[in-house]
């Protein structure tokens, strides 16, 4: 029975560690929109549109969503995501939008 040589480990661990390091990436894809049930589009968004509001939104889009939907929302972040300035965001309801 052959044993591993230290190259053959090598080869392994890097394998390893490539699959480790780039399934994440997979995981927090996005692909296609979001299923959402008839109760939850039917929910209004609670939040009044005001200066205040926009601008706490504004701040939590920056810590929270950058990343992913780039700066400008257009899902051309660090790990692409949805485009947020599509019709098809722009026009649903509060609920199918955002609501998963």
């Amino acid at each position: 029975m052959k044993l591993l040589t230290i190259y053959n480990m090598s080869i392994i661990k890097t394998i390893i560690c490539i699959v480790l390091l780039t399934w994440p990436l997979s995981v927090f894809s996005q692909t296609g929109l979001w299923k959402v049930s008839e109760e939850n589009a039917k929910v209004k968004n609670p939040t009044e549109t005001n200066p205040k509001n926009i601008a706490i939104g504004k701040n939590v889009f920056l810590r929270s969503c950058v990343a992913c939907h780039g700066q400008k929302g257009d899902g051309k972040g660090l790990i692409q995501s949805t485009n947020l300035l599509t019709d098809t965001f722009k026009n649903n309801p509060m609920g199918l939008s955002i609501t998963k």
